[in-house]
């Protein structure tokens, strides 16, 4: 091999390892956009995440405010139309007494037909007045409760009894729920609980809401149990419903994610549970079996 034959093979091998090393490089900096590129994926994702939990929070909270805000506004008429009802009752009772007084005064000068409604009204006004008291009770309940549940104190917290707010979150949906559907309490003692109540309510509305929806057409059993592991309180609602597949499980947390029918579903309702119970140092999980039903327990830190 000739003296340059000999440099020009040198030279092609310098060339070619600095070509190896370019593409290294190259290739190496293409990992690294590659992550990049991952990493920016997933923070656009989580700060599109966070966005969307804190436009349902302000969303809440107006509506909070709202249901305040009504509350008020029905306890004003509710009020005096309960007083007023009252007193009815009171002007009945009286009347009662005066037309029984005229009918033996006046037994011959009444006729039948007469007597009969006379009668009607004795016999129906107290059943009446019964049913009118008892339909403003629940109103009355049916506002205190929206009240107590749309507190103007979001991040309030205090120590609350689990067990008497899941009973008062139920009579908030009681209405709304399919005819056959039945909660079942399983209720143990609990300590008390240092929690924000108004958010722990939406959870068990959430969970109780979903359960029913996933229950048969007429309804079907709904149980929430409450006990206590450790420095723990646990709660978990468990419906016999149609349960969830196993390919959509470890999305159901997931904002905009949902298994019911388009319309019938936001997909936030999981989504805002999991923040709120995450907020309270607690923990959310959920286990199913399709067509057979689903369990969802919560675990809350008792300090």
């Amino acid at each position: 091999m000739s003296d340059g034959d000999e440099e020009y093979a040198i030279a092609y091998k310098r060339e070619k390892r600095a070509r190896k090393r370019a593409e290294e490089v190259v290739e190496e900096r293409n990992r690294e956009i590659y992550h990049l590129r991952q990493d920016l994926a997933e923070a656009r994702e989580h700060l599109e995440s966070s966005q969307e939990n804190l436009l349902q929070a302000d969303k809440l909270k107006s509506m909070g405010q709202l249901a305040s805000g009504i509350t008020h506004e029905i306890n004003n008429p509710l009020a005096y139309i309960t007083s007023n009802v009252n007193l009815l009752s009171q002007y009945h009772a009286t009347l009662t007494r005066f037309i029984a007084q005229q009918r033996l005064a006046h037994e011959n000068e009444v006729d039948d037909t007469m007597k009969k409604e006379l009668a009607l009204i004795m016999e129906d006004g107290p059943e009446i007045f019964c049913e009118i008291d008892e339909g403003l009770a629940r109103i009355s309940n049916i506002v205190a409760n929206v009240k107590r549940f749309a507190r103007k104190h979001e991040r309030h917290r205090a120590l609350s009894d689990i067990n008497q707010e899941i009973r008062a979150t139920l009579k908030l949906v009681e209405q709304q729920l399919k005819p056959d559907t039945r909660i079942r309490l399983n209720l143990d003692n609990l300590p008390l609980v240092s929690c924000n109540v108004s958010e722990i309510g939406q959870v068990i509305i959430n969970l109780v809401m979903n359960a029913d929806q996933a229950s048969p057409p007429q309804g079907g059993p709904i149980t929430i149990n409450t006990g206590v592991e450790g420095r723990c309180v646990l709660i978990s609602v468990i419906d016999e419903g149609t349960g969830i597949p196993e390919d959509k499980i470890e999305n159901i947390f997931d904002p905009f994610f949902t298994t019911k029918p388009v319309g019938e579903g936001t997909g936030l309702g999981l989504s805002v549970s999991y923040a709120i119970v995450e907020d309270h140092g607690g923990t959310i999980s959920v286990a199913s079996e399709d067509g057979i039903g689903t369990s969802f327990t919560i675990v809350l830190p008792i300090d």
